[in-house]
């Protein structure tokens, strides 16, 4: 694929100065330049419009939106993938903090020959005050579309896809508490073709106390349960899991149909035991699979199932095949 015309899209909060400056100079270091960078600020104020501002430094490349109204990272991405221009023939997402190889885009850029979304690694940078310690390189993998729906391997931030994935990820379906960009991004690609992995690291994944989320690892996932249970209230419960966790990936599931013009059967296979909402044998027996391919952690796997087995079939309705999710896309 061409390396002109494409964007990139930066979703912004609260922005530190130092930080956004190195991540937007290693965007201008790219060897790839042909492209433009779209920069959504959620509840911008005139402070962090100043601030970006000043980064930017008058590259024309670099076009500023200043939202007042802060809708957090999953609609603020939204807006930014709205921000791109019809001529864009591939998008790639950054992440405010991070810092790009310059080759990053002349890396991925060619697999989109093949692929309609590609991404690479990156080695983990975790900063606490001036420590700055790496943790090694990340080992994305892409096992394919019914073990993406439960456990995201597509890191919004390492990825470049084409256009036709934007297209079709806009407008964002209705998110819950569990609900990523890059999930949707990831299962939305998925539907429509190859995605690929470049296995090498081509950024540095910035790890610090202002992450939404970040990179899980030793005993960190600690971190991740007490923004979990944030989430749920204080506790986690059977409800959370079944509205939010699984809920969110069943949302998913049955948003897909009706966003790809053609669905090939093994898609439609893929999303099916999702799709149906609760808890039946073609999920336990394919989540299984997944466990026993260690393709995603049991405890991810077995947290979905229960919130799967919380949703019951209403009385008398019937259990669904691939026949009739396809009808249920035709109306």
């Amino acid at each position: 694929m061409s390396s002109s015309d494409g964007a990139i899209c930066m979703a912004v909060y609260r922005p530190d100065s130092e930080t956004l400056a190195v991540q937007i100079d290693s965007l201008r270091a790219q060897s790839v330049r042909d492209w433009t960078c779209e920069i959504a600020i959620d509840g911008g104020t005139p402070e962090d419009l100043a601030i970006v501002r000043a980064c930017v430094d008058g590259d024309e490349r670099f076009h500023v939106v200043s939202y007042p109204e802060r809708v957090g990272f999953y609609r603020n991405f939204e807006r930014a993938l709205q921000q791109v221009g019809s001529q864009a023939e591939w998008v790639a997402l950054a992440d405010q903090d991070d810092h790009w190889y310059p080759d990053k885009l002349e890396r991925l850029l060619p697999a989109l020959d093949r692929a309609v979304l590609v991404t690479g690694q990156a080695r983990v940078v975790r900063q606490t005050g001036t420590e700055v310690v790496d943790e090694g390189v990340t080992a994305r993998r892409w096992t394919g579309l019914f073990v993406d729906q439960l456990d995201n391997t597509v890191t919004g931030s390492f990825s470049v896809f084409r256009a036709s994935v934007a297209r079709a990820a806009l407008p964002f379906p209705a998110p819950t508490d569990a609900a990523y960009h890059d999930h949707w991004i990831g299962v939305c690609a998925a539907a429509l073709g190859p995605v690929e992995i470049v296995d090498v690291p081509l950024q540095d994944y910035i790890q610090h106390g202002q992450n939404v989320l970040g990179e899980a690892q030793g005993g960190r996932w600690s971190a991740r349960l007490r923004a979990w249970r944030t989430h749920a209230g204080g506790a986690f419960s059977v409800r959370y899991l079944a509205d939010h966790r699984w809920g969110w990936r069943v949302t998913m599931a049955r948003t897909l149909p009706d966003r790809v013009d053609t669905v090939p059967r093994a898609v439609l296979d893929d999303i099916r035991p999702v799709w149906r909402g609760r808890i039946s044998f073609g999920l336990v027996v394919r989540s299984l699979g997944v466990l026993m391919r260690r393709e995603a952690p049991a405890g991810r796997i077995a947290a979905l199932l229960v919130g799967a087995m919380a949703t019951p079939r209403r009385r008398g309705e019937p259990w669904t095949t691939t026949e009739d999710v396809r009808r249920d896309r035709n109306g």
